[in-house]
Order: C-alpha cells, then sequence, then structure tokens
C-alpha cells in the first residue's frame, strides 16, 4: 500500500523502532504466518508478533477519539469514509478496490463508496453543464 512521503516517514520510523524492540525479545518473537506460511511484518501487533484483535484496535481507536474529543465514530468506519474521500477525488473504483483488499468491485461500490451531497450535487449539474455549454 502506498501512502505519501510523510506517513511514509513515519512508517519507516515506527518499523526501525519495531525492529529495535523485536532484536531485544528475539527468543520469544516468533511473528505470525499467512494461510501459505509466509510471515508477516504486521505493524500493529504484540511484542511476539500475533496481530491485535479488531477489539483491542478498536479499543484503542477509542482512547484517541476521546483524548483528543473527536467525533464519535468506529475504527471501521475509517475504511468507509476513505473510500468515499478516494472516489470523490477522482480515483477509479479498481483503484479503490485493491487499496481495500476487495475480490470484487461490487463489494467496494455496494458498501464502501457513499456519495457525498457535493457528488450528488455534480451529478446533477453534469446534465445542465450540456444543455447550456457552462461548466
Amino acid at each position: 500500500m502506498t501512502f505519501d512521503e510523510i506517513t511514509m516517514k513515519e512508517i519507516s520510523a515506527y518499523r526501525k523502532e519495531r525492529k529495535r524492540e523485536i532484536m531485544k525479545i528475539r527468543e520469544e518473537y516468533k511473528g505470525y504466518k499467512d494461510v501459505y506460511g509466509e510471515t508477516l511484518n504486521l505493524p500493529f501487533a504484540h511484542a511476539d508478533g500475533k496481530p491485535y484483535s479488531p477489539h483491542t484496535a478498536s479499543q484503542f481507536w477509542r482512547r484517541l477519539l476521546n483524548q483528543y474529543n473527536l467525533k464519535d465514530i468506529s475504527f471501521h468506519d475509517l475504511r468507509h469514509s476513505s473510500a468515499t474521500y478516494l472516489l470523490s477525488k477522482g480515483f477509479s473504483v479498481k483503484a479503490i478496490q485493491e487499496r481495500l483488499g476487495h475480490k470484487d468491485y461490487k463489494t467496494t461500490m455496494n458498501l464502501y463508496a457513499h456519495l457525498t451531497k457535493k457528488m450528488e450535487n455534480e451529478t446533477g449539474n453534469a446534465f445542465l453543464e450540456i444543455r447550456t455549454g457552462k461548466s
């Protein structure tokens, strides 16, 4: 998955720190293997490499929301928001589908890509442009 330069630097710094932590406990570190037996380097995992449970991630997210007095949305809602945002910025459904890891674009469109008010207005105005010749 790709990110902007600033985010990539932060991820790189985080991974370096994570690697230092793993080296300290190298005997205990087992990593986490996918269905093919390949070890995954998960960005958010316990010290031994096992992934956090969805509940743990949600608890962490709730603490962040409360700490910074942010709008109460679920951690999973970020997927919906990001898909809709990318769609509103003109990214292809295929690009969004791959970023979310969906096998079928219909899943992306039916469950994750929500129409914003601005997108709805632009859709309605598209025919006005044709009729008047103005954009």
